[in-house]
């Protein structure tokens, strides 16, 4: 909510939080929240999500929702539920966009469902995706849905970031400072993510497969689990990539080839990413790496990925000389010269 009100073109915001000590906690975290709580755009409800869209007449532009995020959340089937997506969908207005964070640490066959549930309860969807910072986490996915095609327009987006800077300055400190960073990030819409999906099953309230999932999906290891995520996403991406660019407006040619770099630097590095989580020599991890920033050295979303991806390694060694060596290699993703000092 907080970040959400740093955009000064936000008129009123509804908060929806189950949990009352929730809201009692956050006063606590004003300077974090940007005084979310003391300003009169917000309105906040404590009440059930499911109970509130039932009782409101009220009509939204964007709706965001995140319903887990963390492997030690409890499950909550019916947020990723046909109905709910219906509930959702009834809310907005002409040209809305709902919102979902998803973690890809989900089971392949649970975040399949997920997906297919999404994308079959919106005319228009639009799958997009963030690295995190630890190396044994997996890719946070952003469902969006719509009821009219989402435009994809650089310009605008361009022009957005700079006057807004306030709101958008936030984003710079994870290199997402320009378009290209963000629109590489995206994955696939509408038809390519369904195409993808259409073989999964569907989560309803009649048929709650989310909540009734098989303990064997959960057996299997975090890793190995990542692992099918970054390899669902690679495919997805590179079958879906000359639509998403075709889609993306305001493209004259230097343009369209800056995005396709962005984009083929992507995979190169979800490729890295890949090989990271299986057991393999420091200097392929290095080498894949550095492959995918020269693709696309201007973006510092995907070097501060790379940073960060090299201190996480640094961090989970016990010999203190190679800890030391990593530390180098990540400070030379900034600076070259710090390799050698």
């Amino acid at each position: 909510a907080g970040e959400s009100l740093l955009h000064d073109r936000v008129r009123s915001l509804t908060c929806v939080e189950i949990e009352p000590s929730v809201a009692a906690g956050a006063a606590l975290f004003g300077r974090e929240s940007h005084g979310a709580l003391r300003d009169p755009r917000l309105h906040l409800v404590i009440d059930d999500v499911s109970n509130f869209l039932h009782t409101t007449s009220g009509r939204y532009r964007v709706i965001s929702a995140d319903e887990k995020t963390a492997l030690n959340y409890a499950s909550n089937g019916f947020s990723y539920s046909r109905e709910y997506y219906a509930l959702l969908r009834g809310h907005l207005a002409p040209g809305g966009l709902v919102l979902q964070w998803v973690p890809a640490t989900l089971p392949p066959s649970e975040y399949a469902m997920v997906l297919k549930t999404f994308s079959e309860s919106f005319p228009h969807v639009l799958l997009g995706f963030f690295m995190p910072a630890l190396r044994d986490s997996s890719y946070n996915t952003i469902l969006i849905g719509s009821d009219r095609r989402i435009v994809l327009d650089r310009e605008r987006m361009r022009r957005v970031m700079q006057s807004e800077k306030r709101a958008f300055g936030r984003l710079a400190h994870y290199g997402l400072a320009d378009p290209d960073a963000v629109l590489a990030q995206l994955v696939a819409q509408d038809d390519d993510v369904r195409n993808a999906v259409r073989f999964a099953r569907e989560n309803t309230l009649v048929h709650p497969r989310y909540e009734f999932y098989s303990p064997r999906d959960y057996a299997v290891p975090l890793k190995a689990r990542v692992a099918a995520s970054l390899d669902f996403i690679r495919r997805l991406r590179e079958a879906a990539a000359p639509a998403l660019l075709t889609a993306v407006r305001g493209l004259d040619a230097a343009a369209s080839d800056r995005l396709r770099r962005a984009q083929a630097a992507e995979q190169a590095f979800l490729a890295g990413y890949r090989v990271s989580l299986s057991p393999v020599s420091i200097n392929e991890i290095f080498r894949r790496y550095d492959a995918a920033l020269a693709l696309a050295p201007w973006n510092e979303n995907l070097r501060a990925r790379i940073y960060l991806h090299y201190t996480d390694i640094g961090a989970s060694q016990r010999n203190p000389a190679i800890r030391a060596f990593m530390r180098k290699r990540a400070l030379a993703v900034y600076d070259p010269a710090a390799a050698s000092h």
